[in-house]
């Protein structure tokens, strides 16, 4: 296949002149679809590389890296997420080969330790089913300890540890689910086997003899000179977040990368003769087919093989971060794309831009970029409930203390145990269905988590309100035909026009308010 556009050194050029013109919209056609899509998403900053038949033919960084308004280059390191996961599988694939590790071992032949609450199915887990997603740990489990930042050496074992308290959702290899704890337990395996941290292994295994001078595990503690800052949506504006990634997040998403380094990684990946990719491992990975959609997770690579060709991928998302790589290795091309700002419900998923980017380099009919309609539902959706319950709260407050509510059993308990029923949907069911935890959702999320909180915090409120007005209302019925009808009110009055006499006498109070506050508290309603 004719090369891309080259912006490497013309002396490289493969192309002729007429298809070159042809490869040059191309690429013209993606830098318009880049700079439009980062306008109307208001993505800060990204760098996109394309490689074909062994070569680097497109490089670019666009927009900006931080908020000082440096621009992104090709040697901006950008957070891969969970495309750090395809080196990890590298890096368990490599040890396959040495003969160190055999992929149908059990996972407790290499962590005795290793076990969740139903033993009899966890003692079954393999090497295999970890790296193609079939373990039977669940999405919702993977993401509950993602805003974890501690970086101890023994930051693995603690995750393992923490699955004693998880049961299995399935057997193993019986269905495929995405979870990031599978690749925790493989980094972990790794670090077992190879006596050493993940991110020496992840340096010695692929970084160095790669020559990816760009790329490491884990941010360093102080200030990096060629780091991209990370950004997160709140509605449609982008805004700084500094939230360091914690090393249980080694194996399954914390590598950093350039567009340099990727592209050296891509050739990798294409190459005829690979350096570090065992070949046969590569082949056997390749020709895993899915089922209806012809879409399967194959040792750490999504695995398309609907189409004419073979499409291998992985994308990544975390807190202020999004990527994607993938490479069609019948026509030798492959891409990476890397963004420092996450999904927003109202900006748009910048994925859009990603997707597009591919569309057009594989010849595919284009999506739109744009807030899909069900993101947009789910935004305003969240807003007006919590408006209507604050407004809801507000008009109860005001009747009660207006003496203007109607007190009856039917009109307080029937609401606040609907409220009851709201408060656990809101801090529990919402989150789950974007597979996550609150916690995990304010990472990605802040503005649907903080409308999730406050809304059940009013819904909580307001139910507590209208059941202790209901108490109250019980109490007194009950003071009055044990007392009488004024005993209580006589005695409370009482006791306020005394609190008053004091604070004629120069207290902190106004004159009156003893007596105001008992009228609202126990006056008619």
């Amino acid at each position: 296949m004719v090369a891309l556009l080259m912006l490497v050194p013309q002396s490289n050029a493969i192309a002729s002149s007429e298809d070159e013109t042809v490869e040059r919209e191309k690429i013209q056609w993606i830098e318009r679809w880049i700079e439009d899509g980062m306008k109307s998403t208001a993505l800060p900053g990204m760098s996109v590389v394309i490689v074909e038949n062994g070569l680097v033919v497109y490089n670019k960084g666009f927009g900006v890296k931080n908020r000082k308004g440096d621009p992104v280059s090709t040697s901006t390191a950008f957070p891969l997420a969970s495309v750090s996961k395809t080196m990890t599988a590298m890096l368990i694939l490599q040890t396959s080969s040495e003969g160190l590790i055999r992929l149908d071992d059990r996972v407790v032949d290499y962590l005795p330790d290793f076990r969740t609450r139903n033993v009899d199915l966890s003692d079954q887990i393999t090497i295999r089913h970890l790296l193609n997603q079939t373990s039977g740990f669940s999405g919702y489990v993977g993401n509950l300890h993602q805003d974890d930042t501690a970086r101890r050496t023994d930051a693995l074992q603690i995750a393992m540890a923490r699955l004693r308290d998880v049961t299995l959702e399935r057997a193993p290899g019986s269905k495929f689910e995405y979870s990031n704890v599978n690749f925790d337990i493989l980094g972990l395996v790794l670090e077992t086997i190879r006596n050493s941290q993940f991110e020496e292994i992840a340096k010695q295994g692929i970084f160095a003899p790669l020559g990816m001078n760009d790329s490491f595990i884990l941010a360093p503690e102080g200030p990096v000179q060629d780091v991209s800052e990370r950004f997160r949506y709140w509605g449609r504006w982008p805004a700084y977040y500094d939230r360091r990634l914690g090393r249980g997040l080694v194996a399954s998403g914390a590598a950093f990368s350039s567009s340099d380094d990727m592209g050296k990684y891509l050739i990798e990946l294409t190459n005829d003769n690979p350096k570090i990719f065992p070949v046969a491992q590569r082949e056997d990975m390749l020709t895993a087919h899915g089922g209806a959609s012809g879409i399967v997770y194959a040792k750490g690579w999504f695995i398309d093989n609907s189409g004419a060709d073979t499409l291998a991928y992985h994308d990544g998302s975390l807190a202020g971060a999004t990527s994607l790589i993938g490479f069609v290795p019948e026509r030798r091309i492959g891409f990476a794309i890397l963004a420092n700002s996450s999904i927003g419900l109202l900006s748009g998923d910048t994925r859009g831009i990603e997707a597009g980017i591919v569309d057009i380099l594989l010849d595919r009919p284009l999506r739109e970029i744009g807030s899909p309609p069900l993101y947009q539902f789910i935004f305003w959706g969240l807003v007006v409930l919590l408006l209507a319950l604050v407004t809801w709260l507000i008009l109860f407050v005001r009747a009660w203390l207006g003496g203007r509510l109607k007190a009856t059993t039917l009109m307080l308990l029937g609401p606040a145990f609907l409220l009851t029923v709201l408060v656990p949907a809101l801090l529990y069911s919402a989150p789950l269905a974007f597979g996550s935890s609150l916690p995990s959702l304010a990472e990605f999320l802040p503005d649907i988590a903080l409308f999730i909180s406050l809304g059940a915090a009013v819904a909580a409120l307001l139910a507590a309100l209208r059941i202790a007005v209901w108490l109250k209302q019980r109490l007194a019925e009950k003071g009055e035909r044990k007392w009488g009808h004024d005993r209580p009110r006589s005695v409370l009055l009482g006791f306020c026009q005394q609190l008053d006499s004091k604070a004629a006498q120069g207290s902190l109070w106004k004159r009156h308010d003893p007596i105001r506050l008992f009228n609202v508290l126990f006056g008619p309603h």
